[in-house]
């Protein structure tokens, strides 16, 4: 488990994650941010839209996963005499579905957090 960084003062080394990776770099100087109303609004824009993006890229995976299980459900009402006679049981079935699902088709982290996927 991580520890939690100590204070930060000028001159100590401290890890920044951007787009490109994370780097370490060097802080010259801590101070308090100062913010006008207008820096306040742009931020809590900016944040409300990212929790937003995030909100619709999970409402897009949960839905893919209920579609996926649907049709799954579908296939094995109308094929279950042969599925049977292969050795599936019903939740069985589902289960090897998910499985295939999970291997081929559920969205990976990376392409989940993508600004590309969130704007679908």
């Amino acid at each position: 488990m991580l520890s939690p960084l100590p204070p930060l003062s000028s001159g100590a080394y401290a890890p920044i994650m951007l787009p490109a990776g994370i780097f370490l770099v060097k802080l010259l100087a801590v101070e308090v941010a100062r913010m006008d109303g207008r820096d306040f609004e742009a931020a809590k824009t900016n944040l409300f839209y990212e929790w937003l993006a995030e909100g619709r890229r999970t409402a897009v995976i949960e839905s893919h996963r209920i579609f996926f299980a649907s049709t799954a459900a579908v296939v094995w009402l109308t094929h279950r005499s042969v599925l049977r006679r292969a050795g599936h049981s019903g939740r069985s079935f589902l289960r090897s579905c998910q499985a295939q699902y999970v291997f081929y088709l559920e969205p990976t982290g990376a392409l989940a957090s993508s600004h590309e996927f969130a704007s679908r």
